[in-house]
Parts: C-alpha cells; structure tokens; sequence
C-alpha cells in the first residue's frame, strides 16, 4: 500500500534532485523511497549502508 507522505525541502536540493533523477531514468519519489527503505534495513552495518546509497 502507497501513502502520500508530504515534505518540506529547500528548493535548490529539490531542483538538484530532479535532475539527478532525470539522468538515471528514475522518480523522485521512487529514490526517496529506496534511500528511506535502504536506511531502515535490519541487520545492514554501515559499510554495506555507504556502497548501496554512493551507487
């Protein structure tokens, strides 16, 4: 099930992160997910953390 989750960010990283989603070929909303999912993964140590998001 998908929630409407609302969120106040400063424009400029806003309009930084549309382009960098624009340029992979992927939403907004789909790499906040990932980024939010990849923070709250069980039994994740840091290491692992840093290579998934500097991907």
């Amino acid at each position: 099930m998908t929630t409407k989750l609302t969120l106040t960010i400063e424009q400029d990283v806003i309009k930084k992160a549309k382009l960098y989603a624009k340029h992979t070929g992927r939403s907004l909303p789909e790499l906040i997910e990932n980024y939010l999912e990849s923070l709250t993964e069980e039994n994740e140590d840091k290491k692992q953390l840093s290579a998934k998001l500097n991907k």
